[in-house]
């Protein structure tokens, strides 16, 4: 199992990306001079993942039990019932009931697949813990709940900054006027959780610059090895925001926007990122495995069949063999293409908020 898996590779002293780097930011973040966090350039997460790595160093000091194991623990337990909890209100929005059997299963395939090892195993396992909030606040900008969407997604800004771009899920709503409120309660959660950093502490963030690598959608407008900062970075969340406003206004009738719209902005995301990595499709791939969930129940016999096996390859994409890293990228692309068009064409329940509006 994932879990059995990461606590073997936590105990034979492998480490998770970024592990050492944001365990002495959450020190610091726990102590006196907490405004000094972002004093690196390197430390381009959100705060609450920040004191989450503070916390398993703290807890390593209290109990003399390896961070590693802690942090193992809490990010695949904690991914794993976040993405049960995402999968009964989806589906539940979609269908009117989820069945109990639907949850223990999307339980079960997130912790013996790759999904939650590769949550831990890659460092940020905030990427996955964003993208089933992004379900959350999606269902609640659809039943009308403006406040609580823009809470929830506030909350996934705390744990990667680009949790902001998921302000397209509020356009999901019966009624945009309303929309402004839930876009109001995320600034201003947001803005709460750094701007104290920004203000009064030593905030390089924006410092940072990345490397172009070759297959990125960047690469199609930079030279090779060209340098990505933090402008370029505003550029690309200026194109993912337009790519899940187009696709909410498109889909928002749809009860399976909930999961279809935070797929988009997800992708949207991944391929515009100017380098990859494997963990940046952690999100996607739990954002499938909801929306696989939903589809299932779906009359159909063979389009269920077809979408549960795209789905097994997709998650199975980390084992292929490095040479094949370019076809499981294409196939990544069809398979997504694939499974949200088949969430348009299924045949869902509206939200009452919209019956009634």
């Amino acid at each position: 199992m994932a879990v059995g898996r990461s606590l073997i590779d936590a105990t034979s002293g492998l480490t998770p990306i970024d592990f050492g780097l944001f365990g002495r930011a959450g020190d610091l973040l726990l102590s006196s001079e907490w405004l000094d966090a972002y004093n690196s350039s390197f430390i381009q997460t959100g705060v609450i993942s920040l004191a989450i790595h503070g916390a398993v160093e703290l807890g390593e000091r209290i109990t003399s039990i390896d961070s590693r194991i802690w942090f193992s623990l809490l990010a695949q337990v904690g991914v794993t019932i976040l993405l049960v909890l995402a999968t009964r209100r989806a589906v539940t929005h979609i269908r009117g009931a989820c069945p109990p059997w639907l949850e223990l299963c999307v339980g079960v395939v997130a912790l013996i697949g790759q999904t939650t090892w590769t949550a831990y195993i890659s460092g940020h396992p905030s990427d996955a813990v964003v993208a089933v909030l992004w379900i959350l606040a999606a269902a609640d900008a659809r039943d009308d709940r403006p406040v609580r969407a823009g809470l929830l997604l506030a909350l996934s800004a705390g744990f990667k900054q680009w949790g902001l771009l998921g302000a397209p899920l509020l356009l999901l709503g019966p009624r945009t006027t309303r929309s402004i409120k839930g876009f109001s309660v995320q600034l201003a959660g947001t803005l709460a959780m750094y701007a104290p950093f920004f203000i009064w502490g030593e905030f390089n963030t924006f410092d940072k610059e990345w490397t172009v690598a070759s297959l990125s959608l960047p690469r199609l407008f930079l030279p090779a090895d060209a340098f990505f900062p933090w402008w370029m970075r505003l550029v690309q969340g200026a194109f993912v925001l337009v790519a899940g406003a187009v696709a909410a206004r498109a889909v928002r009738v749809r009860a399976t926007a909930v999961w279809i719209v935070p797929a988009v902005l997800v992708l949207a995301r991944v391929l515009s990122e100017p380098f990859g990595n494997y963990y940046h499709w952690s999100a996607f791939d739990l954002i499938a495995l909801v929306g696989v969930a939903g589809l299932l129940l779906d009359g159909r016999l063979w389009p269920r069949i077809a979408i549960g096996v795209g789905l097994y390859i997709e998650l199975l994409a980390l084992y292929f063999p490095a040479g094949l890293s370019s076809a499981m990228f294409v196939y990544r692309l069809v398979f997504a293409c694939a499974l949200i068009a088949l969430g348009i064409r299924s045949s869902t329940i509206r939200s009452p908020a919209f019956d009634s509006g």
